[in-house]
């Protein structure tokens, strides 16, 4: 049972990581303006820092894609 949750995770997370990069793509701005007016960082940082959740979410996401595909998924799979 363990194995079959590993495994829809393993597709499930970087599925949602790629749709969300995928709006981020299409509005870049929304992060940087949602983080300012949340007051969470300065507004100097804000811009920087959502460019860098957001490279972050591309490389997570894409990296767990790539980790079943590669057969890089570890302990998610059994041995054959």
């Amino acid at each position: 049972m363990t194995g079959l949750l590993a495994g829809i995770a393993a597709v499930t997370v970087p599925l949602v990581l790629l749709a969300s990069l995928a709006g981020q793509v299409r509005r870049p701005a929304a992060l940087a303006a949602a983080v300012r007016a949340h007051r969470v960082l300065p507004p100097a940082l804000a811009g920087a820092a959502a460019a860098a959740v957001i490279a972050a979410e591309a490389l997570i996401g894409v990296a767990g894609a790539a980790a079943p595909l590669l057969r890089l998924d570890g302990p998610a799979r059994r041995p054959a």
